[in-house]
């Protein structure tokens, strides 16, 4: 992770927040999500489990009780769960 990414996130939150403000609360917890997964793609210490490769993509994360992302290799283009990460 680096401050690219940081100013990413940084910039999604903002949007975020702007949205929320102005009552637009569906598409404020969107971008919040949206945030919460590039993070814990940056963070996490998975490899494809395909290629071995850690250039990950993150989609679909839900915050919930249990959060379940759905993880995309930007090198082979394989998707998987992080049951299936290594």
């Amino acid at each position: 992770m680096d401050w690219s990414d940081f100013g990413e996130i940084m910039s999604t939150l903002e949007r975020a927040k702007g949205c929320s403000e102005r009552g637009e609360e569906k598409l404020a917890q969107a971008l919040v999500n949206e945030a919460i997964g590039r993070l814990r793609v940056k963070l996490a210490m998975f490899f494809c489990p395909k290629c071995g490769s850690t250039d990950l993509a993150s989609q679909g994360t839900t915050v919930t009780l249990t959060v379940c992302p759905k993880y995309s290799c930007k090198k082979c283009g394989m998707e998987f769960s992080r049951s299936e990460a290594t």
